[in-house]
């Protein structure tokens, strides 16, 4: 706050003196209203590179509205400054004594001209005014005209298709990118378990397939990753490595609700006449790897992770998981669309048949112990293969 100005009054003025004194202001005897002095400034881009404006300023008697430079957690420099006049300024101009840096944090001050009216004087006279013994400032973020700002976005979500999807709302990578997902771990950002490529620019709703199931109420990070190595190739712990502005890394946290029986991986099968089971598809693809290739191929499964089966020739070819024999003969068949297998009543495999040909069960430890093969109930010496727990 502005120190308050005295006015002198001849002796011969006492009369009227008194008359105004009778017409009180509430402003302490000064005759003047006070003014709630403050300033605000807003994120912009800064056009040209050298100026930028202040939304508003208020101020008790004349000043400067001053622009200085950030010094850690607080204002440094002053690098440019202009006039206003007493009470409310809009759109104030302040030409810079040089150009924005890409993303910079800077701040408004408001300075009282206290030494010759009109002549900046800081350091000097003209210092940093206050408003309830606090300096009178608002911090902003600049931005260059043309330049990308990196950013990410991702909201809480519900899975309910996959555990092992979750998707990032937007991603504005300046270059080629990645949108990583990143556990926690003890309150902090912890191991990558899933990424996804991004095009220079801005991105939309990118699914990004994890390397685990989600755990339901967990929270994850998505992050933002730049593409300096070889573009479309992951490469990190390497060269890319993640975008940070302001020493701050891009990432933002999302909570992940995981509704129950959601599976982490569908396999879809299919049969070569009565010889042999064809696993045509796996979702999400990234998985593709755990079917071996041709006619009743191995299958490799995680302990854990909940499977779903699509058998869309469930009606002639009922799918059975069993802990395999040294032939069909001597198999125990454990899940079952034709029959009771001998574990469908476990809550911790959770089996569900839709009598449809959708199956679902999760490989829990005491499913994990004795699942070895897959058969067809009905020709279970051809179409007969190995299953493997990981």
């Amino acid at each position: 706050m502005r120190p308050s100005s005295k006015l002198t009054i001849p002796f011969a003025g006492l009369a009227l003196a008194a008359l105004f004194a009778g017409c009180g202001s509430g402003n302490s005897g000064t005759g003047m209203p006070q003014v709630t002095q403050s300033i605000a400034a807003s994120d912009q881009t800064a056009n040209p590179t050298n100026r930028v404006v202040v939304h508003q300023v208020k101020s008790e008697g004349a000043g400067w509205v001053v622009v200085h430079q950030a010094n850690g957690a607080t204002y440094g420099d002053a690098i440019g400054h202009t006039g206003v006049s007493s009470g409310t300024s809009a759109d104030v101009m302040v030409t810079l004594d040089r150009e924005v840096v890409e993303g910079e944090t800077l701040y408004a001050l408001l300075h009282d001209d206290l030494g010759q009216v009109g002549t900046y004087e800081f350091p000097g006279a003209d210092v940093p005014a206050t408003q309830g013994g606090q300096v009178v400032k608002d911090a902003f973020v600049v931005h260059r005209p043309g330049v990308i700002n990196p950013s990410i976005g991702a909201n809480h979500q519900t899975l309910s298709q996959f555990s092992t999807q979750v998707v990032v709302a937007s991603a504005v990578s300046d270059g080629p990118g990645w949108a990583t997902i990143h556990e926690a771990s003890g309150g902090s950002v912890s191991a990558g378990i899933g990424f996804a490529h991004l095009n220079s620019g801005a991105n939309q709703n990118i699914t990004v397939t994890l390397n685990r199931p989600a755990v339901s109420g967990e929270t994850l990070y998505a992050m933002l990753h730049a593409d300096l190595g070889t573009v479309g190739t992951y490469e990190f712990p390497g060269v890319d490595a993640p975008v940070s502005i302001g020493g701050e890394i891009v990432m933002v946290p999302f909570v992940v609700t995981v509704t129950s029986g959601t599976p982490a991986v569908r396999l879809r099968v299919s049969n070569v006449g009565s010889t042999a089971y064809v696993f045509s598809h796996v979702e999400p693809a990234a998985f593709a790897g755990m079917v071996g290739t041709g006619n009743n191929a191995t299958v490799t499964l995680h302990s854990g992770w909940r499977y779903e089966i699509l058998n869309t020739a469930s009606a002639a070819h009922p799918f059975e998981l069993l802990d395999r024999g040294a032939s069909f003969s001597t198999d125990v068949m454990l899940l079952s669309e034709a029959v009771a297998g001998t574990l469908e009543s476990d809550a911790t495999i959770a089996w569900s048949d839709n009598n449809q040909g959708t199956l679902r069960f999760t490989v829990s430890p005491s499913l994990a112990g004795v699942l070895s093969g897959y058969r067809c109930s009905v020709h279970p010496a051809s179409m007969r293969g190995a299953c493997v727990i990981e």
